[in-house]
């Protein structure tokens, strides 16, 4: 089954995921865990932790840098998740 979503460009950046990130926010969190869990193999393993806590420290700085900054903010608020890891996760992604 293929599911399709529309994202209301025209909404500001903070919203345009609430619905996926409210439906989805759940799945979103173990998958960005489990992700977490891949980078903590070898010699990243003790670094986690303290590399969160510097994302989190300077999130909002990190996040006004990103042209999709806000997006990010607003998909992690909806989610419940921590948006240090939604910004590690998504740095892992584009690299």
């Amino acid at each position: 089954m293929i599911f399709r979503y529309t994202v209301d460009l025209d909404l500001p950046q903070s919203e345009r995921w609430n619905a996926l990130a409210t439906q989805y926010g759940a799945a979103m969190i173990k998958m960005i865990d489990a992700f977490l869990e891949h980078l903590e193999v070898g010699p990243l393993k003790q670094d986690i932790p303290e590399l969160l806590a510097a994302i989190g420290d300077h999130a909002d700085t990190i996040l006004t840098r990103m042209p999709y900054g806000d997006e990010l903010k607003g998909l992690a608020a909806s989610a419940g998740a921590d948006i240090a890891k939604v910004i590690l996760f998504n740095l892992g992604y584009d690299a």
